[in-house]
């Protein structure tokens, strides 16, 4: 679970280091980038994130609080996929590791932040 919330975090953190702020900030249809990415504008302003105090399966560290988005991102539907990050980045991190299932379609894994940063700088790019 803690592993699954710690990857949402770096998508949204580096979805928001993608931004491109030439978009409007209205909400719109998703867009599909060269490499077949589908990416949906997350817009600006205040949400309430958190599980109510008597939610299902509530973790202590889920009290609700407002989080407030200053400014609009684009960020990927589904996970990067490993066909989509040999595609534009040439490596196979995940080859000859352990736990996880290897084809074009499942999620690319064994990322380096590093890594991932890269990837996103370049996603940038291929935005039509």
């Amino acid at each position: 679970m803690m592993t699954k919330l710690r990857v949402l975090l770096l998508m949204l953190f580096l979805a928001a280091w993608c931004d491109d702020s030439t978009h409007s900030q209205q909400p719109s249809e998703p867009i599909t980038n060269t490499l077949g990415m589908e990416l949906k504008l997350i817009p600006a302003g205040t949400f309430l994130m958190g599980s109510l105090v008597d939610g299902t399966d509530r973790e202590d560290d889920e009290t609700q609080h407002k989080v407030t988005i200053s400014k609009p991102f684009y960020i990927q539907t589904t996970e990067v996929t490993q066909g989509q990050w040999t595609a534009l980045m040439g490596s196979e991190p995940w080859k000859g590791k352990d736990f996880f299932k290897e084809g074009v379609n499942y999620a690319a894994t064994y990322l380096s932040w590093d890594n991932a940063v890269t990837h996103c700088k370049k996603t940038k790019r291929k935005r039509r």
